[in-house]
């Protein structure tokens, strides 16, 4: 199960560090003894019918220690975001019974208010002289649960299980081939998905676990200082953070030549920017992975020179993993053909054991509707256009909003964007609202659109901007 990846490594290599941050790092045996005894304390503190634990803290050495302390007692762990407004952390701690937090000193008294029992973090308290016998975790036992943002306004909770986790986890360690001399970056929050690579992914192979400091999560220059300075030789994140990172005018003085792999999910990253990346960095493997959080991921694309002859100027989201089995559901409820869109739907090993408070969901044997339109092209690869929610009518037309902004995506220098619709009139209106080069020319790109799209497709209103609001996953926030 998920702890045995940590005790297996802390058998393997016990010195070898295993998380390194900002001020200090942890080897492996410190690790493992440090969050066995942890678990053991929080054991004592909750009852036996209390399965699923809070934690409310900065991203730290501390974290990671609470999390497998967590797993090591058999019970679920759910990663709390601290920059969440009171009101919208008291609706999950309600919705998911976190009877129990744990905080550092910094969040401990907003957790006061949160939980009945707050449990204030304090790692020179815990005693290593005895280390208690870890609880057997079973793969149909909860791991984790990861609040995300709900179609009905109120977030909710996604459960995974031991099983759905590792489903993805061996996988992902030896399809990238992670060892225990590799360094993998940490970007993403614990409370974000794409943590579930960085933190098992490196526990299982033995490798170390690089944090990046929040002060300069968001500063491209620093980054690529972090990555050379930290030696990270995998780095995972959100395609705003690499094009932000690999388009600095710096990047052709430095030497990346620990950097092995970049791997990106969440959102589409346009072949313009996907090809700058590749020659500024040829040495270099670049993938994109896709999967809702409900599924973890269960797509994977390597791009390469062969990406940049495809008519569509869309790089796929590629190939399924082994794991998982999916159907493209066209609009009669019929398997689409190649090249027809419809809604993929998946059954995989990878699949959540359910939303928190809802007592039916999609299981292993059914197939889960991810709500994305795709099609799957001539040479098997699936293209995804967008979410099926941004399948709208616009002056009677059906648009997809996904498809716009993927060709807009596809213009020369436009880091990213977002398309809606404004019905404020007798006629609607398509508009779009682009991160881009102050020097981007918007009659140049409306001619191009009108290459790519149908007159009904075609925006009505650009508005340009040098940068895009985006949440604390790097996710664009649609105004």
């Amino acid at each position: 199960m998920l702890f045995s990846f940590l005790e297996n490594s802390t058998k393997n290599y016990p010195k070898r560090i295993a998380i390194e941050s900002k001020d200090e790092e942890i080897c492996y045996e410190d690790l493992y003894n440090i969050s066995l005894s942890f678990g053991a304390h929080i054991n004592s503190l909750v009852d036996n019918d209390c399965q699923v634990i809070g934690i409310l803290m900065d991203k730290s050495i501390d974290f990671l220690i609470s999390i497998y302390g967590i797993l090591s007692v058999g019970k679920a762990y759910v990663p709390l975001d601290e920059s969440l407004p009171p009101e919208r952390l008291e609706y999950i701690v309600k919705d998911g019974s976190i009877d129990c937090i744990i905080s550092d000193k910094k969040n401990y008294e907003l957790s006061t208010k949160l939980c009945k029992k707050p449990v204030l973090f304090d790692r020179d308290n815990i005693s290593t002289k005895e280390i208690p016998q870890r609880a057997k975790a079973s793969p149909e036992s909860m791991a984790y649960i990861l609040y995300t943002s709900g179609s009905t306004g109120r977030p909710k909770g996604i459960m995974h299980t031991q099983s759905s986790a590792i489903a993805f986890i061996l996988w992902a360690a030896q399809y990238f081939e992670v060892t225990e001399s590799d360094v993998l970056s940490s970007h993403a929050p614990f409370h974000f998905d794409l943590s579930i690579f960085d933190i098992f992914v490196s526990a299982y192979a033995g490798a170390r676990l690089s944090l990046l400091p929040k002060s300069i999560s968001c500063f491209p220059s620093s980054l690529i200082k972090y990555i050379i300075s930290k030696k990270i030789t995998v780095w995972y994140s959100v395609p705003y953070i690499i094009v932000n990172m690999f388009s600095d005018e710096n990047i052709a003085k430095c030497e990346f030549s620990n950097l092995r792999n970049i791997i990106y999910a969440g959102e589409s990253l346009s072949i313009d920017n996907a090809k700058k990346i590749k020659e500024r960095l040829p040495h270099v493997s670049l993938y994109n992975l896709y999967g809702p959080t409900e599924t973890n991921v269960i797509t994977y694309y390597e791009v390469d020179n062969h990406t940049w002859s495809r008519q569509d100027r869309q790089i796929p989201i590629g190939h399924c993993c082994p794991y998982a089995n999916i159907k493209v559901i066209n609009d009669d409820g019929k398997e689409a053909n190649i090249g027809e869109l419809g809604e993929l739907c998946v059954k995989s090993d990878s699949l959540m054991l359910g939303y928190v408070g809802v007592e039916k969901t999609a299981s292993m044997d059914q197939y889960y509707h991810t709500g994305d339109i795709v099609h799957i092209d001539d040479d098997g690869l699936i293209v995804f256009h967008g979410r099926k929610d941004y399948m709208t009518k616009v002056n009677g037309f059906r648009v997809e909003l996904g498809d716009i902004e993927n060709n807009i995506r596809g213009y020369p220098n436009i880091t990213d964007c977002y398309a809606k619709v404004d019905r404020s009139n007798k006629r609607d209106k398509i508009i779009v609202t682009i991160e881009a080069a102050s020097d981007l020319c918007v009659g140049n790109l409306a001619d191009y659109l009108k290459k790519c799209l149908p007159g009904y497709m075609l925006p009505d209103e650009y508005i340009l901007r040098d940068k895009l609001e985006r949440n604390s996953r790097g996710k664009i926030v649609r105004k």
